[in-house]
C-alpha cells in the first residue's frame, strides 16, 4: 500500500476562503510565490485525501479544526469532547470547520490566523 506522502507530492498550496477578510489580509501579507496553488474552500471543498495529508503535517485533526465556528456553537458541540474521527468527519462535512488559512509549502505547514503563525510564514516565505 502506498503512503500518503507518495500519493500527494510535497505541495505548495493555500487553503482559504475568498469571502473571508482575515484570509485576504493575511494572504496579502504573505506575498505568495506564483507556484502556490490557491484553493478556495467554498468553491472546492477539501477532499479526504487532502485533509489526511494536512493531518500528516500536524499533531492531530484538532489543530485543523476551527473551534470558534458558529456551526459548532449552533449545534452545541464542544470541540474538546470530540474524538479525532469525529473532528475529521465534521471538517469534511463543512468547509467552515477547517481552520484557515492553511499554507503548505513543501513539508512546512502554517495553520490559522494567529499573529505568530502569520509572522512565521512571512519569514519563511521571504527566505524562499
Amino acid at each position: 500500500m502506498r503512503s500518503l506522502h507518495t500519493e500527494i507530492k510535497f505541495v505548495k498550496a493555500l487553503f482559504y476562503l475568498s469571502t473571508c477578510t482575515t484570509c485576504k489580509r493575511i494572504i496579502d501579507q504573505w506575498n505568495l510565490p506564483d507556484e502556490v496553488e490557491k484553493i478556495d474552500l467554498k468553491k472546492t471543498p477539501i477532499t479526504p485525501i487532502q485533509l489526511d495529508y494536512l493531518r500528516s503535517l500536524v499533531s492531530n485533526y484538532r489543530e485543523l479544526l476551527n473551534s470558534r465556528s458558529l456551526i459548532l456553537r449552533k449545534r452545541n458541540i464542544r470541540s474538546n469532547e470530540l474524538s479525532e474521527t469525529q473532528i475529521r468527519a465534521l471538517i469534511l462535512e463543512h468547509y467552515a470547520l477547517l481552520r484557515r488559512p492553511i499554507l503548505i509549502y513543501e513539508k512546512k505547514i502554517f495553520v490559522g490566523n494567529n499573529p505568530s503563525i502569520v509572522t512565521e510564514a512571512i519569514k519563511f516565505l521571504n527566505e524562499k
